[in-house]
C-alpha cells in the first residue's frame, strides 16, 4: 500500500511530485487529468463543483490509472473524513485548521486504533491500491500509507504551528498563502507578497523540517568521520533493517547492532549529507519469497491438551549485576534497554542510577512501545526517545560474563511476539529462528501456552515460557506450525471476545483493536 501512494513515496524520498487539480465533476475529467503524466490528482470538494457523489466517481477513476487520488474536504468534520477515506482516497487535505486540538481531533477521525478511532467497514477502499491489499492488510497498513494533510492558512494555526507540526498523525503541512495573507492583514496583491507573509511561510516551513537520523555522537573536529544510516528504519513481516542497506534481522537488539552503512563527516544541520543513493532492497520480492517458504511447511493438526508433560522450569537467568572481577572498558554502553549511558574509566559507581525498560520492544498494528509500560508511539524516532520506566542502582556494563555451563546451550529469556485477530480466532507469532521441530515441546491449554523451544544453532538456544492468554481458547480447535523464523499459532476463541493484548499479564493500554473478517486475513 505504501508504495502505491505516489505522493507519499515522493515526499519520503525528497523528490518532487507533480499533480493536477480537479474542480469540475465527471469521471472522464478525472481520467484525462490522471493520464496527463502526473503523480496525483486533488479532487477539490472545498472550492470545486464536486459533491459527495462526484467525489466517489472521481477517486476510482483516478486510482485505476495508477495515480494517487487526494481529496480536499469542504470542512473539517469527522463524517467528511470517513467518506473520503472509505472511497479509497490516498490522502485528505483539510482546510482552515486553527488549533492543535483540532489537529488531534482530525487524527482521531483519520487513523485506525491505536492512533485514532476510525472504523473499518468499506470494501471499496482496498480496491484503490495496486496490488490490492486484503482487508487485514489495509487495516494494518492504512495509518502509515494514507496522508493526513492540513492547510495552514489562519492566524491561530500560525501561532501554534510548532505544536500542530508535532501532533502524531499529521503528515503534511500545506500552506494556503492567499487565505493566510488575508488573515494576517497582508493580502497578496498583483502577485506580490508582503514581508510579514514571507516570514510566516518561513516559520511554517521551519516547523515542518524532519529531524535527521545521525550518528548521535558529540564531536569537535568537523573533519572527523561520521558513520550513520541515512535511510529510515523498516519493519516488515517481522524483519527489521534500514532502508539504506541490506541486512535484515528479527530481534530489536540485533537491529540496534546493525553497523552503519555510510561514512561522511559530522554535521549539525537537520539533514544528513546528500550521498549517492544505494540500491534499494526489493521488500515486495522478499515478502513473496518468505510467504512461499512459509506455505511450503504444512500446518500441524490440532494438538491434544495432554500431548506433552508439563514444561520444566527455565534455567536461572544471567546475573543483573556486573561481576566485579571483570574489567570494564572505557566507553562501554549500558546493556539495559533505553538507558544509553556509557562507562567513563575512573568514575565512581556508587551514585549510579540506571533508568531503563525491563520489558521487550513491541511493534504491533503500526504502534511501537515496550511491554513493561503503556506508552505507544508511531514513529521510530519517537520510540527511541521513550524514557525508561524503571530505575535500578548501578548500570549493567558487562554482566557476569559467560553463563554457567557455557557451550551446552544459550538461554533466551524473551522473544518478540505479535498477533492479529478475526472474530473467531487469534493468529499469534513468537519470533525465534531455526526452531528444532523434533525437540520442540508445545502445549495448548485453555488459558495458557506452555513453550519449550530449542534451536538448531551451535551451541543451541533455548526458550522456555508459560504464556498466560488474555481470554480462554479451545485447544482442540487450535493449531500451530513451526516456520523458519517463528512459531505461529491459530488460537480458536472460546467466547468471541476481542483481545486488546495477547498475554493476560500485559498492561492494558486502553487501545481498541479492530478485528478483521474470518477467512480474509
Amino acid at each position: 500500500m505504501q508504495t502505491s501512494n505516489r505522493l507519499r513515496t515522493a515526499l519520503l524520498e525528497g523528490k518532487k511530485a507533480f499533480g493536477a487539480w480537479q474542480m469540475l465533476p465527471g469521471a472522464n475529467v478525472s481520467r484525462v487529468l490522471a493520464r496527463s503524466g502526473v503523480d496525483w490528482v486533488l479532487v477539490d470538494c472545498e472550492h470545486g463543483n464536486l459533491d459527495d457523489g462526484a467525489m466517489h466517481d472521481a477517486v476510482p477513476a483516478i486510482a485505476a490509472t495508477g495515480v494517487s487520488p487526494i481529496v480536499r474536504l469542504p470542512d473539517m468534520q469527522g463524517w467528511m473524513v470517513k467518506r473520503a477515506l472509505d472511497s479509497g482516497a490516498h490522502g485528505i487535505v483539510v482546510p482552515l485548521l486553527r488549533t492543535p486540538e483540532e489537529a488531534r481531533q482530525l487524527v482521531q477521525s483519520a487513523k485506525f486504533p491505536p492512533l485514532g478511532r476510525r472504523g473499518f467497514g468499506s470494501p471499496i477502499a482496498p480496491e484503490r491500491f495496486h496490488p490490492e491489499p486484503s482487508f487485514s492488510e489495509y487495516l494494518q497498513q492504512a495509518n502509515d500509507s494514507l496522508l493526513t494533510i492540513v492547510q495552514i492558512e489562519t492566524r491561530e494555526a500560525l501561532e501554534s504551528i510548532d505544536e500542530i507540526a508535532a501532533v502524531d498523525g499529521i503528515d503534511v503541512l500545506f500552506i494556503g498563502p492567499f487565505d493566510l495573507g488575508n488573515a494576517l492583514g497582508h493580502p497578496i496583491i498583483a502577485g506580490v507578497m508582503a514581508t510579514e507573509l514571507k516570514d510566516a511561510i518561513a516559520k511554517i516551513l521551519a516547523a515542518g523540517i524532519e529531524v535527521s537520523l545521525g550518528c548521535g555522537k558529540e564531536f569537535t573536529d568537523p573533519d572527523e568521520k561520521c558513520e550513520y544510516h541515512p535511510g529510515p528504519p523498516i519493519f516488515h513481516e517481522g524483519q527489521k533493517g534500514w532502508k539504506c542497506c541490506k541486512p535484515r534481522v528479527l530481534t530489536f537488539d540485533e537491529f540496534m547492532d546493525i553497523p552503519p552503512c555510510t561514512t561522511g563527516t559530522h554535521s549539525t544541520t537537520d539533514k544528513p549529507p546528500q550521498l549517492e543513493e544505494k540500491p534499494k532492497q526489493d521488500d515486495a520480492a522478499l515478502a513473496q519469497k518468505i510467504d512461499a517458504l512459509n506455505a511450503a511447511t504444512p500446518s500441524r493438526a490440532p494438538i491434544p491438551t495432554a500431548q506433552h508433560a508439563p514444561t520444566p522450569p527455565p534455567p536461572a537467568p544471567e546475573s543483573e549485576d556486573d561481576d566485579p572481577s571483570i574489567e570494564i572498558a572505557d566507553g562501554v554502553g549500558c546493556k539495559r534497554r533505553a538507558c544509553g549511558v556509557t562507562y567513563k574509566k575512573g568514575s565512581s559507581r556508587d551514585d549510579e542510577e540506571c533508568v531503563h525498560h525491563p520489558g521487550v520492544p513491541i511493534f504491533h498494528e503500526g504502534s511501537k512501545g515496550y511491554s513493561c509500560c503503556k506508552r505507544r508511539v508511531l514513529e521510530f524516532d519517537q520510540f527511541m526517545k521513550i524514557e525508561g520506566c524503571k530505575t535500578k542502582n548501578r548500570h549493567l556494563f558487562v554482566g557476569s560474563g559467560k553463563k554457567d555451563g557455557a557451550g551446552s546451550e544459550e538461554v533466551v529469556s524473551s522473544v518478540r511476539h505479535d498477533f492479529y485477530q478475526t472474530p473467531v480466532s487469534v493468529i499469534a507469532s513468537f519470533f525465534l529462528k531455526k526452531i528444532d521441530k523434533s525437540t520442540a515441546k508445545i502445549e495448548l491449554q485453555p488459558k495458557q501456552l506452555n513453550l519449550d523451544l530449542t534451536t538448531t544453532d551451535s551451541p543451541p538456544k533455548r526458550y522456555t515460557a508459560e504464556v498466560p492468554l488474555f481470554a480462554p481458547i479451545d485447544p482442540k480447535k487450535s493449531s500451530y506450525r513451526v516456520l523458519g523464523t517463528k512459531l505461529e499459532f491459530v488460537l480458536a476463541k472460546s467466547d468471541g471476545t476481542s483481545w486488546p493484548v495477547l498475554r493476560g499479564d500485559e498492561a492494558l493500554t486502553g487501545e481498541i483493536l479492530q478485528v478483521g473478517r474470518a477467512g480474509r486475513a
